[in-house]
């Protein structure tokens, strides 16, 4: 879709700057803790379950490796690692294909995949467009 019409993508999405000034990033100095990577988790799952998408903000604060927002669609069934969960994402910066999200119950963390503006591995991960504010 996006590669089609990438012009109205965008202009739609903007700039990328603006996005290290939004109020809700102030959650990555205050909320670091495994235990909220796991309740973004379950909102993740939820988000799909009923059968929506979610707006997720990566990044590995305090060093900014990564600093970028993607789109869930899909937790996909196939995993080589028991307990490994995987996750089908849009990534505006690599409309060919879909890219993937790994949640890992183990460490409690995700991690996104290597790509030419990314070393790959941990990520932290907000939700987007979930309260008033953010």
């Amino acid at each position: 879709m996006s590669k089609a019409r990438r012009e109205l993508l965008q202009k739609t999405i903007g700039h990328g700057w603006p996005s290290y000034f939004r109020i809700s990033n102030a959650r990555m100095m205050f909320q670091q803790s495994a235990r909220y990577q796991e309740e973004t988790h379950d909102r993740l799952n939820a988000a799909l379950a009923r059968g929506k998408v979610f707006v997720g903000f990566l990044t590995t604060y305090p060093r900014l490796s990564i600093n970028h927002s993607v789109l869930a669609y899909k937790r996909t069934s196939f995993s080589p690692n028991p307990g490994v969960e995987r996750y089908l994402v849009y990534d505006p910066n690599h409309p060919e294909s879909p890219r993937e999200l790994v949640w890992s119950p183990k460490t409690r963390s995700f991690s996104f995949q290597k790509d030419w503006d990314f070393v790959g591995g941990f990520v932290r991960v907000y939700q987007v467009y979930s309260k008033p504010l953010q």
